[in-house]
Order: structure tokens, then C-alpha cells, then sequence
């Protein structure tokens, strides 16, 4: 489920891209492929990209909630209104391995950009086809 601002939104489409990234992150030079999750529903689009590697999230275990909130890019939203970015803000993000192949992303994000409040909730299961 999706909550946005307190309106909960059921059934989305999700998308599951890889994307080569690299980066420095805390002292450490790192490449290799990240996953982007895109949700849709109504009118809106919401975007998690991480800098979380596709290699890492093989090889989580069954049932192993794994916080990768520091490997967080953006998380994107879009409307009627346009599109904003709202990392600035705070957010936790949470992925759980609960089948092969099958994981449960848990992430919130409070934030406030260009005047409007944003408080995102999602707990949707992602299936992720690694051969993509």
C-alpha cells in the first residue's frame, strides 16, 4: 500500500529498471548497477533510486530486512502539477527479501519543497527479474 499525505492508494504498476552508477560514498570509490523502482497509480508517479547494487540485493537472504536508507538517491514525485524531487527531506527505507526473487520495499519520506508537504508511506511487494 502507498499512503500519501493520509490518502492511501492501492495497486499500483510497478517498474524495475538497473542503471550503472558510481560513486563515492563515505571515503569509498564504488560502481557497478543500482536499482530504480517506479510506482504509478491515479495520476501520480512516485520514484525510488538507489545506489543500492543489484549484487546485494541477490544475495539477502529469506527474510533478511536490510536498511538502505543511506543508499538513497532520490525519491521522485510527479502529478497533475509536475514533477519534484524530494530528497531534501527526511526518509527510512527498508528492503526484505520474503521470496526468490520477491522483496517487500518499506520507505517513508516526510519533506517540504516549494511550499507543498509531502508524508509518503510505501509497503509494496517488488518482483525483480535480475536477468533485466
Amino acid at each position: 500500500m502507498i499512503v500519501i499525505n493520509n490518502r492511501k492508494y492501492k495497486n499500483p504498476l510497478i517498474n524495475v529498471l538497473f542503471g550503472e552508477y558510481e560513486v563515492n560514498q563515505n571515503g569509498n570509490s564504488r560502481n557497478g548497477e543500482s536499482i530504480f523502482i517506479s510506482y504509478k497509480f491515479d495520476n501520480i508517479s512516485l520514484g525510488l533510486e538507489t545506489l543500492y547494487d543489484k549484487r546485494w540485493l541477490k544475495e539477502i537472504k529469506i527474510n533478511d530486512k536490510k536498511d538502505i536508507s543511506n543508499y538513497i538517491s532520490d525519491i521522485t514525485y510527479e502529478d497533475e502539477n509536475g514533477w519534484i524531487s524530494l530528497i531534501s527531506g527526511t526518509y527510512n527505507c527498508f528492503v526484505n527479501k520474503i521470496e526468490n526473487n520477491i522483496f517487500v520495499f518499506e520507505f517513508n519520506c516526510e519533506s517540504e519543497e516549494c511550499g507543498e508537504y509531502y508524508n509518503i508511506l510505501v509497503n509494496e511487494k517488488v518482483k525483480i527479474d535480475f536477468e533485466k
